[in-house]
């Protein structure tokens, strides 16, 4: 009887033994499976958690007001300075560089010289050329230059002048980003043309400085 009942208190201990034999393998298999999926898993999660890039806005249409200072003196005692109104577009060529295209227009009425009699002039430049911006961030400075073609018209009782010449430009500026693609931009420029629209050549480009508003995409 004892014989018997060691036995069957030994085969009770193997099926024990199998028993926690396997339920220990169960939990070690379990946890395998478990640290595979996670890796697996861990690349996707870190990259929907790496933040995405911000894209870089190449493109650009703006309008803007600027104060404008012509630098020959026989212009300036008959007109004085004044305002001008611009549009420009640029499109991103490469990293900072980009085309611009843009016109301007300045109009003013004045008096002449010497028989004190009502004038007006209107200056028009269409320009193209070239703009490198060189810091990218909120506030983004940027430096241009380019040729612009200028239509001159001046209409008084003496009589009416329309002239067209070749001039060039150079500026610098900076735009800051507002909300989205939204930009304010601060910018000044020098401009040259000579023509001859009486008897003696004059420079009709000159200093402007102003603001403007615009959009980048």
């Amino acid at each position: 009887m004892k014989i018997r009942r060691a036995k069957i208190n030994a085969i009770k201990a193997i099926i024990l033994i199998i028993l926690l034999f396997y339920s220990v393998s169960g939990v070690f298999s379990q946890e395998k499976r478990i640290k595979v999926v996670a890796e697996k898993e861990k690349p996707q999660v870190e990259k929907e958690m790496k933040p995405k890039p911000s894209k870089r806005r190449r493109n650009y249409v703006k309008v803007g007001v600027h104060y404008f200072s012509p630098p020959e003196k026989r212009f300036k005692d008959v007109y004085g300075n004044g305002m001008t109104y611009s549009g420009e577009i640029g499109i991103g060529i490469w990293k900072g560089l980009k085309i611009w295209i843009g016109a301007s227009y300045f109009i003013k009425k004045g008096e002449l010289f010497f028989t004190k009699e009502k004038t007006k002039v209107q200056i028009l430049p269409i320009g193209l050329g070239i703009k490198y911006q060189l810091t990218e961030g909120r506030a983004n400075l940027y430096t241009g230059i380019g040729l612009n073609y200028y239509q001159f018209k001046e209409t008084n009782p003496i009589g009416d002048v329309s002239k067209g010449g070749l001039g060039y430009v150079g500026e610098v500026g900076v735009f800051i980003r507002v909300i989205g693609g939204l930009i304010l931009d601060f910018r000044m420029d020098y401009s040259y043309c000579k023509i001859k629209p009486a008897s003696r050549n004059i420079n009709i480009g000159g200093l402007k400085a102003g603001i403007g508003i615009g959009y980048q995409f």
